[in-house]
């Protein structure tokens, strides 16, 4: 290769790593964006919105301040022309405070839903100890161990209620299963029947602290009344008022009974002063009792009121 190729050859590669260096310095124009002022202030509206809905949820003013803080770093910055930097601190205070936010929202949620049942102290003590423990960090600016804390808070009152709901579905199925062994039980045990209607009472106003204990107790007293309970005559006497049989003569034997708690459908009838067969009561509310019979003249099934029948302890 002469001399004169050589220069040639030089100058090519040269060209060539020229181009290739606009070529590399043109893509990195490409990629870098400029930040426009309207989109820095639009961030900044942003985090602005998130941080004032610290004061709805009670966070430390020390927490709040943190994040406010940095939202005026980004303010400063966009002053100064600076908008990459007023950009990245304005969302650093809007994704971290919502993020704050979120647990701190979350925890006080899930305490709520916590406290709807009416739970007993020693289910709701780890909760608040570590709130507290939350709250003393945050009013200390460290807002990292506070919304950890938050976040374990809000974990435990989870867990709490979900060991309350499990028991609460075992009182439950206790409470019907009273029920069915007080509707079959003969003699019809009034005294156990008040105390079932007591416990209902206690469950649906959320009153759990001694239910359980409650429904243990009636089902062994129930096993008892069952176990001193061997009558060969289930048979009761039908006793309906004179104004009754005077309106409607002989006692009325229903097919069913309505939500409402009214008999329907009338399928026999029992003289005053006959007996029938006792198959099953129902306890449909806590001064209201059908009594399920079979009519021994018909072999017909059906409801009578409890107030018709000769039911010693009807109304507790």
């Amino acid at each position: 290769m002469n001399k004169k190729q050589k220069i040639i050859r030089s100058s090519v590669m040269v060209l060539w790593l020229v181009v290739l260096a606009l070529a590399v310095l043109s893509a990195e124009c490409q990629q870098k964006v400029t930040i426009a002022p309207d989109q820095v202030e639009s961030e900044l509206t942003r985090a602005r919105g998130i941080l004032e809905q610290m004061k709805s949820y009670d966070i430390p003013e020390k927490t709040q301040e943190y994040y406010w803080n940095i939202l005026r770093q980004a303010e400063t910055a966009k002053k100064q022309g600076n908008f990459e930097s007023a950009m990245n601190l304005a969302k650093q205070a809007g994704d971290q405070g919502a993020e704050f936010v979120r647990v701190w929202r979350e925890q006080q949620e899930k305490y709520e839903a916590l406290m709807k049942y009416n739970p007993p102290e020693t289910m709701t003590y780890h909760y608040r100890n570590l709130m507290s423990q939350a709250k003393t960090a945050g009013e200390q600016g460290r807002v990292d161990i506070a919304k950890d804390l938050a976040r374990q808070a809000g974990e435990q009152a989870s867990m709490s209620l979900q060991v309350l709901l499990e028991q609460l579905n075992k009182t439950r199925e206790k409470l019907d299963q009273i029920r069915e062994e007080l509707e079959t039980l003969y003699p019809v045990n009034y005294p156990l029947i008040k105390r079932y209607w007591q416990a209902e009472e206690l469950y649906q106003k959320k009153d759990f602290q001694n239910l359980p204990g409650i429904t243990d107790q009636l089902l062994k007293d129930i096993q008892v009344a069952k176990n001193l309970s061997i009558i060969a005559d289930k048979t009761i006497r039908v006793n309906a008022p004179q104004e009754y049989t005077k309106q409607w003569g002989d006692v009325r034997v229903y097919q069913e009974i309505t939500p409402e708690g009214k008999l329907k459908t009338v399928i026999d009838t029992v003289p005053n002063g006959m007996r029938v067969k006792f198959i099953r009561v129902r306890l449909f509310s806590p001064d209201l009792n059908f009594y399920y019979v079979e009519v021994p003249a018909t072999g017909k099934q059906g409801w009578i009121a409890e107030k018709y029948l000769d039911v010693g302890g009807a109304g507790y």
